[in-house]
This record gives C-alpha cells, structure tokens and sequence, in this order.
C-alpha cells in the first residue's frame, strides 16, 4: 500500500460492490434466488433543501414521490 493520496473508487464501482455484497447477505439470509429489482435513481427539480445535518432521513421520506417507486413489471 502506498503513502499518500487515498485511491479514489468511481462512484458508480462503489454502488455496483455494494450491491454484490447486499446480494449476497440478501441470498444468505432468505434464499439463494434472491434478487433485487431493478431500478434508477433520480432528482426532483425544485425541492426545498435540507437545513440541518441531522435529519435527512426524515426529510427525504417527506418529499419522496411515490409515483417514482414502481416496480419493473417488464419481465
């Protein structure tokens, strides 16, 4: 391991290992046919922005849109 500057991982590598590793305690836990579904992530335009450092999981389930979570029924 080198001295200096921490190697910085893409954000999108990071999603992807931490989905393998969900994955695999998911199929662990409950069964080895578990998969997640899929789905994408995205912004809403104009919505107030968080005031404090404390609460954002609060704040995110009170301007989370339903209409957005929906599952893939494409299979």
């Amino acid at each position: 391991m080198s001295k200096g500057k921490p190697e910085v991982i893409p954000k999108e590598s990071k999603l992807a290992l931490l989905e393998i590793l969900l994955l695999r305690e998911a199929r662990l836990r409950f069964s080895s046919n578990f998969s997640f579904l899929p789905f994408q992530l995205s912004r809403q335009a104009n919505l107030p922005q968080q005031t404090n450092d404390f609460d954002c999981g609060y704040y995110a389930l009170k301007h989370m849109d339903n209409s957005f979570i929906a599952a893939d029924e494409s299979d």
